[in-house]
This record gives C-alpha cells, sequence and structure tokens, in this order.
C-alpha cells in the first residue's frame, strides 16, 4: 500500500512540473521568478565550489588548524596551572619565614639609616687619620 502512495505522489508532483512548465511557456512569464533567480545562484555558486575546491588539502588544514588550537589551549591551561601552584608554594614559603625567622640572617639595626651612614662615614675617616699619622 505504501509503494501506491509514493507512485501516486511521484505522478502528482510530475504532472504539475509539466504544467507549471506549459502555463510559464504559454504565458512567457515564470512563476516565483524572483526566489527561483536566487536560488539558482546559489545553487550555482555551490556547483562551482564542490568542482573546483580542493578538499583533500582544505580538509588536512582544517584538521592542522583544529589541533593546533586544541595544543595551544592545552598549553595555555596548563601554564595557568603551574603559575597557581607557584602562587600556593610562594604563600606557603613567605608563611614559613615568618612564622620562624632565620638564625643565620643579620639582625636588624634599630638605628635609622642616616645614623648608620654618619658613623660609618666617621669610622672611616678616624681610619684614614689614624694611617696618615
Amino acid at each position: 500500500m505504501t509503494y501506491l502512495y509514493f507512485i501516486l505522489a511521484s505522478i502528482v508532483l510530475f504532472s504539475g512540473f509539466l504544467g507549471l512548465t506549459l502555463a510559464e511557456a504559454r504565458t512567457g512569464r515564470r512563476v516565483f521568478a524572483q526566489p527561483r533567480r536566487a536560488l539558482d545562484k546559489k545553487v550555482a555558486q555551490a556547483m562551482f565550489l564542490i568542482e573546483h575546491v580542493n578538499w583533500s588539502d582544505f580538509l588536512s588544514h582544517f584538521v592542522q588548524s583544529i589541533a593546533a588550537r586544541v595544543v595551544h589551549d592545552i598549553a595555555h591551561w596548563s601554564l595557568l596551572l603551574v603559575r597557581f601552584i607557584e602562587r600556593r608554594l610562594t604563600a606557603i614559603v613567605r608563611y614559613m619565614r615568618d612564622r620562624r625567622p632565620n638564625l643565620l640572617a643579620p639582625r636588624p639595626s634599630r638605628r635609622s639609616p642616616i645614623v648608620q651612614t654618619a658613623d660609618y662615614l666617621k669610622k672611616k675617616l678616624r681610619l684614614s687619620r689614624n694611617k696618615k699619622g
């Protein structure tokens, strides 16, 4: 029964096509001329592309571009992860240094830098006088 529907639909469509073609030939005008012209133009462009594009090179370039983008994104995200871990480790080290002072580091002076410079210059001047005299 299904075959009968397909056969009848084909006959109706073919009859409609013949009737439309005959009517257009008699009147000299096309039915739906503007949309059909636009559709013909699009079909011609698509056929030109299908016939003239080197599909193997296009597909190869497309796959290479996608692969390069994926590798770039992976490198970018891994760099962000490394920087995140670096910041966390730096914070941990800073916390540990602040918690336990370094015993080998020189003790900070309580005198101001101006007083330290003046003392240094005095000592240097005394040493130079002692060498002369």
